[in-house]
């Protein structure tokens, strides 16, 4: 474009020559100040034009400067504004609306003011801010208009200036919500396909991508996002949080503090799957009840939220003055659809006793069909404990199948007329039998056969490398798992 090439001064248009090198507008995002003295100074069709485009395609040329802003043949000083040739103030010039007005109203009193004599009277000389050199204009008593004129003038400007002032603002909210991805009409339709997880978190980047570290602000939903991710793992949680903003470990903590679990029944979480299930077809409704006991160091923690102090031995119904040395927990898996969530937990000093734990068991799994799921079947270790419940179970079913005069086939016990099938995990169970093969053998008849299996066969196969009378694919056995 030629404009490129020429002053943009209207009063000077001089194109680009070795002696007369043009000089770009400063960057109004680094220096606005700057390019805002350029811009008024120079004035004009300019105005109308977009920064960006101005700080681009146009130019001054080096007769618009000064001589102590010159610095070298080609070059500028950092502090330099056009001050030569320029047109003066213009009626479009991006002023504030204030400074225009009350500049206005000097110069109609200023002018209503003067002595109605033939004498020349210099109009008075309006301030800048550029510090620009404006020439002087004179003017003639006799060709100065009625007062009723300049009020019609002034009228007029008033009103062009509200009206550019709307469509600024107009342009200005329009710009910052196009630049807010996160309003952005188009942007949230296409988010709706998202998976909730995914939306929550798309959303969280864009919302918080240009604050500070310490200066993020998370919902509830965004912080619940985010524990489903730390319980993937802490470590790939710690290396997410360098790549994408996620609240922090402590957040997380203060968040589990405050929700309100306490040992044995807890009605909250009951109500949480009860609206799960409204959601739920039929098979995904049959769970399987798991509960296993793990040991703890015996210890006290005091909670200040809820002044309390736990470590005492307790199921949710009483709390004795015992120290817990164990917890036995129960959760529920789907069958069908792959879900897992923990339902209760109680604190017990030892393992838990036989009658309490079969009162557990059918809490638990009264509550869940109350809300929706079926219970086929229970999984538990071999402890003495459990073997002992499930047992208890059984025959409490049994009797009540005499008491019916029903027939009872099969080991399993009911709960509220449904049958439960209790069974034991197959880790458990492999242990199990190698413990019986340590000391016994086992005899077992195969093809109307009568065979014996030895803890010394296993052994043969171990040291045979590769196989075992033909058998080549096996697991890799190490000889702790063989000895232990």
């Amino acid at each position: 474009m030629d404009s490129e090439r020429t002053c943009c001064v209207p009063s000077c248009k001089r194109p680009r020559s070795p002696g007369t090198p043009l000089h770009g507008f400063p960057n109004p995002v680094l220096d606005p100040d700057r390019f805002r003295t350029w811009l008024y100074a120079i004035g004009g069709d300019i105005l109308g034009l977009d920064n960006q485009y101005i700080y681009k395609y146009r130019n001054v040329c080096r007769h618009n400067f000064k001589p102590c802003y010159h610095f070298g043949n080609r070059r500028l000083t950092n502090n330099a504004i056009p001050t030569l040739n320029m047109p003066g103030p213009s009626v479009t010039r991006r002023e504030p609306m204030a400074d225009i007005t009350s500049r206005m109203v000097n110069v109609e009193e200023n002018i209503f003011n003067m002595p109605s004599t033939s004498r020349d009277v210099t109009a008075p000389q309006t301030s800048h801010t550029q510090n620009c050199d404006f020439p002087k204009t004179t003017l003639r008593a006799g060709g100065i208009k009625s007062k009723h004129s300049f009020k019609n003038v002034a009228k007029v400007m008033a009103h062009q200036i509200a009206k550019l002032k709307k469509v600024k603002d107009s342009y200005s909210q329009r710009l910052k919500k196009a630049l807010k991805l996160s309003e952005n009409p188009t942007f949230l339709k296409t988010i709706k396909n998202f998976s909730a997880m995914a939306a929550i978190f798309t959303l969280l980047q864009l919302r918080e991508i240009n604050k500070p570290k310490m200066g993020g602000r998370f919902t509830q939903e965004e912080k619940i996002m985010a524990l489903s991710l730390y319980k993937h793992g802490p470590k790939a949680y710690r290396w997410m949080s360098k790549v994408f903003v996620l609240p922090s470990y402590m957040t997380l903590s203060r968040l589990i503090s405050r929700a309100a679990l306490k040992p044995g029944i807890n009605e909250n979480i009951f109500e949480m799957l009860k609206k799960a299930t409204k959601k739920m077809k039929d098979d995904s409704k049959l769970c399987v009840l798991l509960f296993d006991e793990i040991a703890l160091s015996p210890h006290f923690d005091y909670s200040k939220r809820k002044d309390r102090i736990s470590g005492f031995v307790d199921n949710g119904k009483k709390n004795l003055p015992i120290i817990a040395d164990h917890a036995l927990v129960f959760m529920i898996r789907g069958i069908y659809k792959n879900y897992k969530q923990p339902i209760s937990y109680t604190f017990s000093s030892g393992s838990t006793k036989k009658h309490e734990l079969t009162q557990q068991i059918k809490e638990n799994i009264s509550q869940l069909q109350r809300i929706g799921f079926k219970v086929l079947s229970t999984v538990c270790d071999q402890g003495a404990s459990n073997v002992s419940a499930l047992n208890q179970l059984i025959e409490e079913t049994r009797a009540d199948y005499l008491r019916r005069e029903k027939e009872y086939r099969y080991d399993v016990f009911t709960v509220n007329d449904q049958e439960v099938i209790p069974l034991y995990d197959a880790p458990h169970l492999i242990k199990g039998i190698r413990n019986n093969l340590i000391t016994k053998n086992l005899k077992y008849k195969m093809n109307g056969q009568i065979k014996i299996a030895k803890w010394e066969h296993l052994k043969l196969l171990h040291q045979e490398n590769p196989a075992y009378k033909g058998i080549r694919k096996r697991c890799s056995t190490r000889r702790m798992h063989r000895d232990s």
